[in-house]
């Protein structure tokens, strides 16, 4: 059985290292093997990473639940969501 990953388009305004915070501290260093989670690069402003089907909620929730960092606002959010990178990145 193939399992399905995703590709998420991710804004952030404290760049990856935020984004890898936000989720590291939702799911855990487990909860990202499990789902395999992973940035992949910047495109436009915006970082692409990819995970399996089974982790997309996940990472959602972990995103729009990280509102604050170092007594400030912050901003991350899964803006699209894909199956395929090209889909994801033809905007």
């Amino acid at each position: 059985m193939k399992i399905k990953s995703r590709y998420l388009l991710i804004e952030s305004s404290g760049g990856k290292e935020l984004i890898e915070k936000a989720v590291s501290s939702f799911i855990g260093e487990n909860g990202i093997s499990q789902f395999n989670f992973k940035i992949l690069f910047q495109f436009r402003g915006k970082w692409v990473a990819k995970c399996y089907l089974k982790g997309v909620e996940h990472i959602i929730a972990a995103t729009a639940l990280k509102s604050k960092e170092k007594g400030g606002p912050v901003l991350v959010r899964v803006v699209k969501i894909s199956g395929t990178l090209k889909a994801l990145i033809s905007t």
